[in-house]
């Protein structure tokens, strides 16, 4: 019984691993696009993302309200950090 749960549990988290990792490469392909729009115009997408959530906290739940907004800050600071370290321009993947 205890190898299927240490069987599981090595599941969730491969599968929370990589999770995660897709969630990172998300995030700099957002920051990285948002770095190429207008400061302000990507600065006010990221504000009316906030309101959203905020608007949405009684659908999202108290933790997923958290993880959306903490979300939104992080996407912002790549996105601040690329704007000031351009890397290549974003071509098309085949």
């Amino acid at each position: 019984m205890d190898r299927k749960i240490d069987d599981r549990m090595e599941y969730l988290e491969g599968a929370a691993l990589e999770f995660e990792g897709a969630n990172l490469a998300l995030r700099h392909i957002i920051a990285r696009l948002l770095a190429q729009m207008d400061q302000r115009e990507a600065e006010e997408f990221l504000c009316e993302l906030q309101r959203t959530g905020r608007r949405s906290a009684n659908q999202l739940g108290g933790r997923r309200l958290v993880g959306y907004l903490d979300e939104i800050k992080a996407v912002k600071a790549a996105s601040d950090y690329s704007r000031k370290r351009p890397g290549p321009a974003i071509r098309s993947v085949t």
